[in-house]
């Protein structure tokens, strides 16, 4: 089955419009079923209603030999007793209720029961005594339930079959019966000894029919039939609607949840396209969200931000080649033509020895460069663990400026320090920080000019350190101070001067590491301010 390995049906978008019709149509079938079960119950309910007041009426007719007056109509079972219960106990007789009936406007009762072997008819009014009558069943009332059956075909009996059997359940008499219809008549099971009335189901050659029964003092059983054929085939045809409508929800759902599921994935698909272009070289590429959903919006704006990071990582990893294939090659040529001097050339012994000393610096240099490098990459990535210890920042700045004291009197620059007079216990890696002070320190002094001043100051917060670093050196423009933390970047005023772009970045990722924040502030021929704000606690 190839068909089921085409793209569209596994598509996302197929899957969703399937799912959701397949949701709303089985949803719509269960409601249009439970409607029809209700329905049917209804309508069986009202049929079984008429049918046990056709069975009371008929009976009374049956018993006393006349009409039921047509403002009384046949009570339910348990009203039937509570009714028989207060007149026994008004009788004080063992009298047995058979048939109830109820006049609603003058809330009358008719009973018609037995007394020991005697029949008896009660009349309740409201307010008096019952009045008891005694009578006997007159005979052949069965064929006048039969001529009142035909004559008073407007008084609510419109059932298609009665009939009266045995307790053998043989047929004595019926009205609407023909021969071929004993066979069904002989279905129904009889559950005789209660008077109440009961129902039954039965199918005859055409269609089911509703049977509702009673058991008579004379141990016969009055029956009426109705056909459920028109009932039938109402819910039939329901159905058959139902099913139709729902073939229709199944159809238009699909169509609206494939466009709602294409809107959807609209994002997806742009960003698909996106990353397609990327991994093809495109780093320039982006996604425009355009309202198709707050989470696929976000997804969007975090892929863009993705990108862009990967893009400035790209353009970033570029510029440090360059920087470094630049910062190394200018040793490496002066160290070749100092090798190649000494081979080529005759020189003498002191020559040697200082070409082979010039080597060992520019190796130095090197070798501290690439240090520098690794300490950077290591500390942002995390894999150069910090050291953690408790010390005296105080004492550790006091050192650092004692060390930096003598290169600040050889260029008579004023270094000035204020820290606080209590010790400042600060955790960390002790290394790592006495690094980022001489990095500040050095850029401090080296930028200063002859005459300058440098102030370096420590102040304690609540939870935190602050260290700044002031110069009156060269300082930088806006557009050098945005670049200034990145690898290898040395301003124009700095290039003419030792040091290979890196100490900021260094600084920058010790900062990071101990989840602290570097600023930097600076105009040009005015100086350069710098602080560290660390936590005590890391």
């Amino acid at each position: 089955m190839r068909w089921i390995k085409a793209p569209f049906l596994r598509s996302v978008k197929f899957k969703i419009a399937a799912v959701y019709a397949a949701l709303l149509t089985m949803s719509f079938l269960v409601l249009c079923v439970v409607f029809a079960i209700y329905s049917r119950v209804e309508i069986y309910t009202l049929v079984d209603r008429d049918l046990g007041n056709s069975v009371e009426r008929l009976s009374y007719e049956y018993i006393t030999g006349g009409v039921l007056p047509s403002e009384y109509g046949a009570v339910d079972s348990k009203r039937a007793r509570y009714v028989g219960n207060l007149v026994r106990r008004d009788l004080n007789q063992d009298f047995r209720c058979e048939i109830v009936f109820e006049n609603l406007n003058t809330k009358s009762f008719i009973l018609i029961g037995q007394c020991g072997n005697e029949l008896m008819k009660l009349q309740l009014q409201p307010g008096k005594a019952p009045i008891a009558e005694k009578f006997v069943r007159p005979a052949g009332s069965e064929k006048k339930i039969d001529e009142f059956v035909i004559a008073l075909p407007s008084r609510g009996r419109q059932y298609e079959y009665f009939w009266m059997c045995d307790t053998a359940g043989k047929n004595v008499f019926g009205s609407g019966i023909k021969t071929e219809d004993h066979n069904w008549i002989d279905d129904v099971e009889y559950k005789q000894g209660s008077p109440k009335v009961r129902f039954d189901s039965v199918s005859d050659r055409r269609h089911r029919l509703r049977v509702a029964y009673r058991t008579l003092p004379d141990m016969r059983v009055l029956a009426v039939a109705r056909s459920l054929h028109d009932f039938d085939s109402g819910i039939e045809r329901m159905l058959i609607v139902y099913l139709a409508i729902a073939g229709g929800v199944l159809l238009v759902s699909f169509v609206c949840s494939y466009l709602i599921a294409c809107r959807l994935c609209r994002g997806v698909e742009a960003v698909s396209a996106a990353a397609d272009a990327i991994a093809n070289g495109d780093y320039s590429r982006r996604v425009v969200p355009h309202n198709s959903g707050s989470e696929i919006d976000r997804m969007m704006i975090n892929f863009n931000t993705m990108i862009g990071n990967t893009e400035k990582l790209m353009e970033e990893l570029r510029t440090i080649s360059d920087n470094i294939a630049h910062d190394l090659r200018t040793p490496l040529t002066r160290m070749l033509g100092r090798a190649e001097l000494t081979v080529t050339g005759e020189m003498s012994r002191e020559d040697y020895e200082n070409a082979f000393a010039a080597n060992v610096e520019e190796c130095r240099r090197m070798l501290t460069l690439i240090n520098t490098m690794l300490d950077i990459t290591r500390t942002e990535s995390g894999t150069d663990k910090l050291r953690m210890e408790k010390f005296d920042l105080v004492k550790l700045l006091d050192q650092s400026i004692g060390l930096f004291g003598m290169l600040a009197d050889q260029k008579q620059i004023s270094l000035k320090c204020r820290v606080p007079e209590m010790p400042v216990i600060f955790y960390g890696d002790r290394i790592k920080i006495q690094q980022l002070i001489a990095n500040l320190l050095d850029n401090a002094v080296k930028f200063t000019g002859s005459g300058g001043m440098v102030e370096v100051g420590l102040q304690l917060e609540h939870s935190s350190v602050t260290l700044s670093v002031r110069d009156s050196g060269c300082g930088m423009n806006e557009q050098e101070l945005q670049q200034v933390f990145k690898r290898f970047y040395r301003a124009d005023s700095s290039r003419t001067l030792p040091g290979n772009g890196l100490g900021l970045s260094l600084v920058q990722a010790i900062v990071t590491a101990h989840n602290g924040t570097v600023e930097i502030s600076s105009q040009t021929n005015e100086g350069t301010f710098v602080w560290v704000k660390l936590p005590l606690q890391n």
